[in-house]
């Protein structure tokens, strides 16, 4: 009977898609499969469907009498977890469309959002198009890799809940859904070796060099802490971080020897490293945590000759001042060249993080390098101005440099809290204070308002009484100190104020009338007649207010906020400790520079090397496999070669992987195991259907297909 009607009856396209979404409503697969039978008789029915179902403008414009829930036949079946339905349908072309940003800058978001803006409909149809690309079900069954495909979903989501603040819980679920659909991935994992093989993927991975940790690199980039503090992935990483060494069954004692041992040989090794970089017993620079302590004793030696610098005369000219401040010199030009070269790589490598990670290095090195010109150019009298301080200027360049120096100098100290990351006890405490120093930013955004606001008013009353300093009354004389008569002092003294250094007697005024030669005269001139007894109860109130909403309202604000912050991290400590100390060991695996401050400003002989082939190669003018000798031609293509065919063998290692992951998810969460019995074939020919249609001119916008 209904393959009768089919026949027999003129249907048109609004009729084929409430058809198809009924089925699917009903979970009739035979309905559902004569339908598609029958609508790939006709072409131009096939395209106009083939954009309803994937939902976006064109079903809100041509079908709003259907489309009163923004879900289409393809978004309700992956909604239901329906893998069979859902399946048909991306085998015969129907894809969910992924929404345009609301900042999209394209032509038709843009003549849409100047005629109407975004409406309810638009919105709510963005949300459940989300809610489909964001399902387990789709990201299985449209994506070679649904690790890296939640990875990017989950990250845009995130930057939807920031942009679209009305939907911001919404989205934020949706987020941490592609987070949590990737850690139960990982969590399917029964080997190590597949764990390995796993982290190991290259795709997607921001840095192109070739590392052992690609996708947790990837997972770091687009912050999925659930992925990164996974048991499975976390055994791994601290397996790799201690790499050769039996350090986990070695008592206190051996480990403290190791270390010192190590402290001790690191000069040695460094300065070995430059001869022969490849010489077997500089294999130590190999272990992450070898090389972990080589940096922190740098780094401790740098400090020791900072406090030996503070604690004399920088420019006394002695012996001992000068050793010392060259010494330091040589270790913050090594370090700013490494903070370059890291910030360098990072970018090139397009990792959007890496100002984050080296902004503070950055800032810290750039002040002394700052600090340290300004010594060298007073030391070699290209400054010209007064040797005694008493004489110099207020922005004399000795005395800025000395600011610079000592404000580079707490950096320099304070960055000790970020080795604090690897204790357990104390990592959750310093990420609290991240988020704390995060909340008193947000604080003084409101204080500085409350400030400028009551300088402002205060200053425009007190101004008018800077004369009246010291006046007597009766044979007691009164002294004003002067506190709001200018706006700056205002400003100054209700800053301090909330900290306790404010007196009610800041708000008196005194009304001197009589002078003496410009002088106040001590008789007495103050009488009730001329006090000003209004504008000094206006004063009053104005600092009694100051107080009240400075001290009681936003302080305890601001403590409430701190408190909030700590309680939310120690609710999750295990998971932001976790992360925060894998980001450590991340910068710690960096092999672009295995040897620590001031050493990296030794070139190695390999460094030399590779530069004498490179300007042999520029001296002659030609390409470089040009100028290569046969045996270096060789050596260079068996080299490709390997790299290659090692590059396939690990694309094919983790689609395996990939596919049995799956199973053991969909069997593990009591779904259809037969749904990805034919997973891997699925895709490929799924790819390359992608492949035709971005060839294809769009019909998406043509009103005669929707006729």
């Amino acid at each position: 009977m209904f393959e009768f009607l089919l026949h027999e009856l003129k249907i048109s396209n609004l009729h084929y898609y409430c058809a198809m979404l009924s089925a699917v409503l009903e979970n009739d697969v035979y309905i559902l499969e004569i339908l598609f039978n029958r609508i790939e008789e006709t072409e131009s029915v096939k395209r106009c469907l083939q954009c309803l179902v994937g939902g976006g403008p064109e079903c809100l414009r041509y079908l709003p009498e259907v489309a009163s829930s923004n879900l289409t036949p393809l978004m309700v079946a992956v909604l239901e977890g329906n893998i069979e339905i859902t399946k048909m349908f991306l085998e015969r072309g129907y894809l969910v469309k992924k929404p345009h940003f609301p900042n999209c800058i394209c032509d038709t978001c843009c003549g849409n959002r100047a005629k109407t803006g975004e409406t309810l409909t638009e919105s709510m149809s963005r949300i459940n198009t989300y809610r489909t690309l964001a399902s387990p079900t789709y990201l299985i069954l449209t994506t070679c890799d649904p690790i890296l495909a939640a990875f990017q979903l989950s990250y845009d989501l995130e930057r939807l809940s920031c942009n679209l603040p009305e939907h911001q819980k919404e989205y934020k679920e949706l987020s941490h859904k592609c987070s949590n659909f990737a850690a139960d991935l990982l969590d399917e994992c029964r080997t190590t070796e597949e764990v390995k093989t796993l982290l190991s993927q290259r795709l997607g991975c921001p840095d192109s060099r070739p590392e052992m940790l690609n996708r947790f690199v990837t997972a770091v980039h687009y912050g999925q802490k659930q992925f990164v503090t996974h048991p499975n992935c976390q055994q791994v990483l601290r397996s790799i971080w201690v790499e050769g060494l039996p350090w986990y069954s070695w008592t206190t004692r051996m480990r403290v020897l190791h270390v010192v041992k190590h402290s001790l040989l690191m000069p040695i090794i460094c300065v070995a490293y430059a001869f022969a970089p490849k010489a077997k017993k500089l294999e130590a620079l190999n272990i992450p945590i070898n090389r972990f302590i080589y940096f922190t004793s740098s780094y401790c030696g740098f400090l020791l000759l900072l406090l030996m610098t503070l604690l004399c005369d920088r420019f006394s000219g002695s012996v001992q001042a000068l050793v010392t401040e060259s010494l330091v010199g040589l270790w913050i030009l090594g370090f700013f060249l490494d903070i370059l070269l890291k910030c360098w790589n990072g970018c090139n490598r397009g990792i959007g993080s890496w100002y984050k990670t080296y902004s503070y290095d950055f800032i810290m090195s750039l002040l002394f390098v700052i600090s340290e010109l300004i010594f060298v150019m007073n030391l070699t009298g290209e400054l010209s101005g007064p040797k005694d301080r008493r004489e110099m200027s207020g922005y004399d360049p000795v005395l800025v440099g000395d600011a610079i120096y000592a404000i580079a100098s707490i950096m320099a100290f304070c960055r000790l809290i970020i080795w604090c990351k690897l204790n357990c006890q104390l990592g959750p405490l310093t990420v609290s204070f991240k988020h704390m120093l995060g909340d008193v930013a947000r604080f003084f955004v409101l204080f500085a308002v409350i400030v400028i606001s009551f300088s402002i008013g205060m200053n425009s009353i007190y101004k008018y009484y800077q004369n009246s300093e010291q006046c007597s009354r009766g044979g007691d004389y009164y002294h004003h100190g002067n506190e709001f008569q200018t706006l700056f002092q205002t400003g100054n003294n209700l800053f301090w104020a909330i900290f306790g250094k404010g007196e009610p007697h800041f708000a008196d005024i005194y009304n001197c009338q009589n002078k003496t030669n410009g002088k106040v005269s001590m008789d007495e001139i103050i009488t009730d007649e001329n006090r000003h007894y209004f504008t000094e109860a206006v004063g009053y109130g104005m600092w009694g207010m100051y107080h009240f909403i400075a001290c009681l309202v936003i302080l305890n604000m601001l403590i409430g906020m701190m408190a909030e912050s700590y309680q939310r991290v120690q609710e999750n400590a295990d998971m932001e400790w976790k992360f925060a100390c894998s980001t450590l060991w991340l910068s710690v695996f960096d092999i672009s520079c295995l040897v620590p401050p001031p050493f990296n400003l030794l070139p190695s002989i390999q460094w030399f090397m590779t530069q004498y082939k490179w300007m042999r190669t520029v001296g002659k003018g030609e390409k470089h496999s040009a100028y290569l000798t046969p045996s270096e031609k060789k050596e260079s293509y068996i080299k490709h070669e390997k790299e290659r065919l090692e590059k396939k063998c690990e694309d094919e290692k983790y689609e395996k992987l990939m596919v049995q992951l799956i199973r053991r998810y969909l069997h593990s969460n009591g779904l259809k195991e037969s749904a990805v019995t034919s997973t891997l074939g699925h895709r490929c020919c799924w790819k390359k259907q992608n492949d035709k249609k971005r060839n294809k001119p769009s019909n998406e916008d043509n009103p005669e297909l929707f006729n």
